[in-house]
């Protein structure tokens, strides 16, 4: 009986483990694009804090996109790969590391001149702002476009129709 009993519990873990390792991908592509939409939309929250000149706004702002990053980074390290394909989801980290040092550089440079007095604010620092504004827009424009050309590829290799827009991301 006991025999019987461990043949059957065996038989159900690897019949549960090989159905567990199977995901659709469209469930895969969602799983990694809701990280993509997270972390954007917390990035655009900090760039509106930006306009506000508050400093506690902008870091409470970046505290929160790095949050976001660090938590999306680790839910995507977590994933398998797809099929043994693991360069969708390479590209994700890829993306979500860019940002993190976009904040740790670029951001927190453009923070760092924000939060100072008006009266020690200067013509450079206008200047630099402004570039850090145009590279943040840069650098993220093209971790988006390297995601997506990934994204692309992905949904071709697998056959999925990729939706032209996505749906907003609620926690």
């Amino acid at each position: 009986m006991r025999k019987i009993l461990l043949v059957i519990l065996v038989a159900i873990l690897l019949l549960g483990s090989c159905n567990r390792n199977h995901v659709k991908p469209e469930v895969y592509n969602d799983s990694l694009v809701v990280h993509q939409i997270r972390v954007v939309e917390k990035a655009d929250k900090l760039q509106d804090a930006f306009d506000s000149y508050v400093e506690k706004e902008m870091q409470y702002r970046h505290n929160e996109l790095s949050n976001q990053i660090n938590n999306s980074i680790m839910a995507v390290k977590m994933m398998d790969s797809f099929n043994g394909d693991d360069t969708y989801k390479i590209a994700a980290l890829e993306m979500l590391n860019g940002y993190k040092n976009l904040l740790n550089k670029e951001y927190k440079a453009a923070e760092k001149i924000l939060a100072q007095p008006d009266s020690l604010y200067s013509d450079g620092d206008e200047a630099r702002l402004e570039m850090l504004y145009k590279q943040i827009d840069m650098l993220s424009s093209q971790f988006n476009a390297d995601f997506k050309s990934a994204q692309e590829a992905f949904s071709k290799n697998y056959k999925i129709t990729i939706q032209p827009k996505a749906k907003q991301v609620k926690e």
